[in-house]
């Protein structure tokens, strides 16, 4: 009876756990990651279906951007094709976007943060004909 209370209690520890880790980070992991030579960055998330768009568009607003520079963070669901090591290979800007348009059919967020601090969210959903949801030939 005592074992079965103590693995009751690790069980019910990990769980709470795994529940408080997930929780932070609002089911956000990141997937990829590209930065040029010139300091613009590309970053590519995972969510889960009960991340809101609330805490999508507050964790891209917290991401890395540099003065000056853009800042791209695209937002797909879980078991979605997410690219991910062609982001983190390419060689160029230009090389990273064309990795994003190969898989843009799966966005579901997407955010640009432009060289003046200004920046352009899209509930890709809802939108899927905007700039930065769409394929581009």
């Amino acid at each position: 009876m005592k074992k079965l209370l103590i693995n009751i209690s690790i069980i019910t520890y990990l769980l709470l756990m795994m529940t408080n880790c997930s929780s932070d980070n609002g089911g956000i992991s990141q997937e990829g990651y590209f930065k040029s030579d010139m300091r613009d960055r590309i970053f590519t998330f995972s969510i889960l279906p009960t991340t809101t768009e609330t805490q999508i568009l507050a964790h891209a607003k917290k991401q890395m951007n540099t003065s000056g520079k853009l800042t791209g963070c695209y937002y797909f669901p879980q078991n979605a094709r997410i690219p991910r090591d062609g982001i983190t290979l390419a060689k160029s800007l230009y090389h990273a976007n064309e990795v994003i348009n190969d898989f843009a059919s799966g966005i579901d967020y997407a955010f640009l943060r432009r060289g003046d601090g200004n920046y352009w969210f899209v509930n890709c959903i809802e939108n899927p004909n905007d700039d930065l949801c769409i394929e581009h030939e």
